[in-house]
């Protein structure tokens, strides 16, 4: 955020954003913002291309008001995930149950 909108654009998104669920199996996160810089946190998401060397792509699936809609969209998500990685053999059938269903309490226990 600060290489593409300063100091000023930086601290204002760093002083309201927070990762409140990250599943590094599905590649699934929630990213909590102000809703007055809910763009500049999407843009530097978007734009962002490394994580401590290792290189990293990162897309917006959904962009929510209330966490309660941000939640469903992650548990559909969830889902999906780790339906194709069932159907691609990455994961057995159980492991793939349990990691669901894992992701689903982890999920709908999120805390504004």
């Amino acid at each position: 955020v600060a290489v593409n909108f300063g100091d000023a654009g930086s601290g204002a998104a760093h002083s309201s954003v927070a990762v409140k669920y990250w599943n590094a199996t599905t590649g699934l996160g929630v990213v909590r913002c102000g809703r007055d810089v809910h763009r500049e946190v999407w843009c530097g998401m978007t734009l962002l291309r490394d994580v401590k060397g290792r290189s990293v792509t990162v897309r917006v699936l959904h962009n929510g008001g209330t966490l309660r809609s941000s939640q469903a969209a992650a548990l559909r998500h969830s889902r999906e995930a780790y339906e194709r990685m069932e159907k691609r053999g990455a994961v057995r059938a159980e492991a793939a149950r349990k990691g669901s269903s894992a992701a689903a309490r982890a999920i709908d226990s999120l805390q504004p």
